[in-house]
């Protein structure tokens, strides 16, 4: 099997809350995800999508992902996706870093992978050790009122994993834990 070609698509997600907010007055109303199908001699095709969180945010360009996949793409054209270890150690080869585009071809390779062997990528990976993994949600940096209103909204759905965006000065946010902390579970 031979990876005939690799396509990239984008496309703008909106964030379905106010913003996406967090500490320094950054905040984000869309994220830009980007995935990668790789075609392969045998008409498999493998997908993989990354969706870095904003520019601001972590080292991650979205918008610079497609540059870094059409350098990668150039030296895996013609290379065998099974060989996980061997398209890794291609791509460090042709571009220095960019993890976040490396792992979209990656997973589209996990993917090809699979779907050859007969077999869940779980399977492949170790197997199946739960039988459900549990979400998280996470409370945007907001008036402490708004935060306090969305983690309860997030409780009353089921969500037990919460992650809590901070970002007001070090006394408020200790004064918000400390109220979100006393909020009783459903």
């Amino acid at each position: 099997m031979r990876i005939e070609s690799i396509a990239v698509y984008t496309a703008n997600l909106p964030y379905a809350g106010k913003a996406y907010a967090f500490a320094g007055g950054r905040s984000h109303q869309d994220f830009l995800s980007t995935v990668v199908v790789l075609t392969t001699d045998t008409g498999l095709m493998g997908y993989g999508e990354v969706c870095p969180c904003g520019p601001n945010y972590m080292p991650a360009f979205a918008e610079g992902l497609p540059s870094c996949l059409s350098v990668l793409a150039s030296a895996l054209l013609g290379e065998d996706p099974l060989h996980i270890t061997r398209i890794n150690e291609s791509m460090e080869q042709a571009l220095n870093g960019q993890a976040v585009a490396k792992a979209a071809i990656d997973i589209a390779c996990w993917d090809l992978l699979g779907k050859a062997a007969g077999m869940p990528v779980y399977a492949l990976l170790g197997g199946l050790l739960t039988r459900s993994m549990p979400l998280h949600r996470i409370v945007p940096l907001a008036e402490s009122s708004e935060m306090e209103e969305t983690l309860s909204r997030y409780r009353a759905e089921g969500f037990r994993h919460i992650q809590i965006k901070l970002g007001h000065s070090v006394e408020e946010d200790i004064e918000l834990m400390q109220t979100l902390g006393r909020k009783k579970q459903p």
